[in-house]
């Protein structure tokens, strides 16, 4: 986009910068090439924009203007990019969600689960994300009934990988902003849910 720069009058009056030293002002080129900002006539230094051209003015160091078709066409092209970004974002959360679905289907324990992280102060930090969570935090499951199969004995609400509770539930979000349940990453968990992977039974995720 072409920017041209404007030459205002000197001295400058003071009430008149504060009324236009800030946001974009529309103006039309005049017969002369200049431009009038609020009363005031402002010249353009080297450029000739034919009259009647449709511009806005700001201040940088100095007064510009640019082409009012310019800066709308501009204003198009950064909102399409970001419409773009927003698609291809909405497709890779959509298609995280469609790939843990498939994932935790394929554990289906004899009882009812979930999943849960395990909070760490760091995580709760100013610099960190907030949620609880750093970078060497992994996705558990939870049992939510009973489980006693051979030397592995659980209660209602404890990791499977080992006999404890007090773990946060574990939620990502989707494309559209729905909330579901994150694929399985702690190793252990897996380790220990491979005797029931992909065999029938009632242990998929709520």
């Amino acid at each position: 986009m072409k920017i041209f720069s404007l030459a205002s009058p000197r001295p400058v009056d003071p009430a008149w910068m504060r009324r236009v030293q800030h946001g974009r002002h529309a103006a039309v080129v005049g017969a002369d090439g200049t431009v009038e900002l609020d009363g005031v006539t402002l010249r353009l230094c080297e450029d000739i924009l034919t009259q009647g051209t449709a511009v806005v003015v700001w201040l940088e160091r100095r007064f510009v203007c640019a082409r009012a078709d310019d800066i709308a066409a501009q204003r198009a092209a950064r909102e399409a990019e970001q419409m773009s970004a927003h698609a291809t974002e909405r497709e890779r959360r959509n298609r995280k969600r469609q790939d843990a679905a498939a994932f935790n289907a394929r554990l289906r324990l004899p009882v009812r689960w979930d999943v849960g992280f395990k909070q760490v102060r760091s995580g709760l930090l100013a610099h960190s994300t907030g949620d609880g969570r750093n970078r060497a935090s992994v996705t558990h499951i939870v049992v939510l009934e009973d489980l006693s199969a051979g030397r592995l004995q659980r209660n209602a609400g404890d990791v499977l990988c080992q006999a404890q509770g007090a773990l946060t539930t574990d939620r990502a979000h989707d494309g559209d902003g729905n909330p579901y349940a994150p694929a399985v990453t702690c190793a252990a968990c897996l380790r220990l849910a491979q005797r029931w992977t992909q065999e029938k039974g009632d242990g998929l995720c709520d």
